[in-house]
């Protein structure tokens, strides 16, 4: 199944002009085809929509848009293979940042903050979420089929 642009921002409910700067600055892209004229449009697979929320939700939480795309561009993460099962729904997403005001709504399981140290950098604090992906496939789920 594809879907357009515009397909895209009625399912999700995200404004177009901060669509298109996220596609423009290459946070998020269209796994199926990107447009490259006026009249040829992106088309996104089921996948990129889970994405795509999966990046709303990290720079709603608070990271950075640059640091979102990071984990939005990772070939390891599968919606296709997200289950209920224990073990298969949740991301670890660790930053160096500190994640501003964070967000404990259902996707957010719970924040970690350790300290590691590092020879040349000194001690360095690290942080992370642990985001239920199941729970954004459910909710994208939920959007398409409302």
């Amino acid at each position: 199944m594809q879907f357009t642009t515009s397909k895209v921002l009625k399912i999700l409910g995200i404004n177009r002009n901060t669509f298109q700067v996220w596609l423009k600055e290459g946070f998020i892209y269209p796994g199926i085809q990107r447009s490259t004229k006026q009249g040829e449009p992106n088309l996104f697979t089921r996948d990129d929509l889970y994405r795509i929320w999966f990046f709303k939700y990290l720079v709603e939480t608070g990271l950075t848009r640059e640091e979102a795309a990071r984990f939005y561009k990772r070939t390891d993460i599968s919606f296709e293979n997200v289950g209920p099962e224990l073990g298969q729904y949740k991301y670890l997403v660790i930053t160096r940042e500190r994640i501003p005001q964070v967000k404990r709504g259902k996707l957010v399981v719970h924040e970690i903050k350790k300290t590691l140290g590092d020879i040349h950098l000194g001690k360095k604090q690290v942080y992370g979420l642990i985001i239920n992906l199941w729970e954004i496939k459910e909710e994208v789920d939920s959007l398409m089929s409302g």
